[in-house]
């Protein structure tokens, strides 16, 4: 969820998105684990 600058524990994280549409948060998350396999984010 850092990703998408929210945070919390490895098992339980949450974020919140506002002022936008379901469908861009969608897309917001999809790009964020394609770069977490990827190797783009730290863990």
């Amino acid at each position: 969820m850092e990703a998408l600058e929210g945070g919390g524990h490895l098992t339980n994280a949450a974020t919140q998105l506002s002022g936008i549409s379901v469908s861009e948060a969608l897309e917001r998350l999809k790009h964020a684990i394609d770069e977490y396999f990827e190797g783009g984010v730290q863990r």
